[in-house]
């Protein structure tokens, strides 16, 4: 709502009525596979023009909508798309000028959980620069942690490594604080629209003790590539624009699904749920609400 009333785009506006609305958008839903939505009046009504904003870190993607950690697989059949986690844009330590080092001594730094994803952090902390910086705890995620700030902005190169699910806080706390992120997530669906080839280095999980050397033979770029990165944040995810790009996204989505003539059905969602365990607690999540219906 924040950015809806900081908008700035006369082509996206938040409409009076469900009717005039070319979108619906149903924020983070409170259910694992978003039945709270889908037996709601409105989702009824508008099925196939409503679209989810979910940032959860394993989501069961059922309704078609943007989607911070799902998978590429997932957006196969063509109702999802990547989403930023837009919290970022609450945390103005990120560009309180204070805090942005101009001279930034550490060429790569992580700072995060490891316990969060082993398979892919824990090799993270084994790499050895002598101008890295490498931190097992939390980053805070924290609209008052200036440690952390100061630490993204003096790195040159930020590593993003995937967390619980594909995506990480750090790909847009870098672009925001104008550093370049280094994304090591095989399987996260990034954000459309966005030419992440002109800022972002992408590293394969398989490739991750060649990141020293990467970044090495990379430095001189670096400057160029920050400008871009914190351009693009400004241009896509900044709280003025980012709700004419959510809207932009989500009425992608609508024209896709006036192209299949119908939403998805039960059926449908039982397919794209992913595993026989996750299809039967869809179906006894349909069979409790229509249970307390009665």
């Amino acid at each position: 709502m924040q950015a809806a009333w900081a908008n700035k785009h006369v082509q996206a506006s938040l409409a009076s009525s469900p009717d005039e609305a070319d979108a619906l958008i149903f924020v983070e839903s409170g259910c694992r596979f978003q039945t709270d939505v889908m037996y709601s009046p409105l989702y009824k009504a508008y099925a196939h023009k409503s679209f989810v904003l979910d940032f959860l870190d394993l989501p069961k993607p059922v309704i078609p909508g943007l989607y911070a950690c799902a998978k590429r697989d997932d957006a196969a059949a063509g109702g999802l798309l990547g989403l930023p986690y837009i919290r970022v844009c609450d945390n103005v330590l990120l560009e309180r000028e204070d805090l942005i080092s101009a001279d930034p001594e550490y060429l790569f730094s992580f700072v995060g959980r490891v316990a969060n994803a082993p398979r892919v952090r824990s090799r993270i902390l084994e790499l050895e620069h002598p101008n890295a910086l490498l931190l097992d705890r939390h980053s805070g995620q924290s609209e008052s942690d200036e440690e952390y700030v100061r630490t993204l902005s003096n790195s040159k190169f930020i590593l993003c490594p995937r967390g619980i699910g594909t995506s990480s806080w750090r790909i847009y706390e870098a672009m925001r604080v104008g550093r370049v992120p280094v994304i090591v997530s095989d399987d996260w669906l990034a954000p459309s629209g966005i030419d992440w080839q002109t800022f972002a280095i992408f590293v394969r999980e398989v490739d991750i003790e060649q990141i020293p050397a990467l970044l090495d033979a990379r430095e001189s770029e670096w400057e160029s590539l920050a400008h871009t990165a914190k351009a693009t944040w400004q241009r896509f995810f900044a709280k003025e624009n980012l709700f004419a790009w959510i809207a932009q996204q989500c009425c992608a989505l609508a024209a896709r699904q006036r192209t299949m003539h119908r939403p998805l059905g039960l059926l449908d969602q039982l397919r794209q749920v992913g595993s026989i365990r996750d299809a039967a607690d869809l179906a006894k999540s349909h069979r409790r609400r229509l249970l307390s219906w009665i």
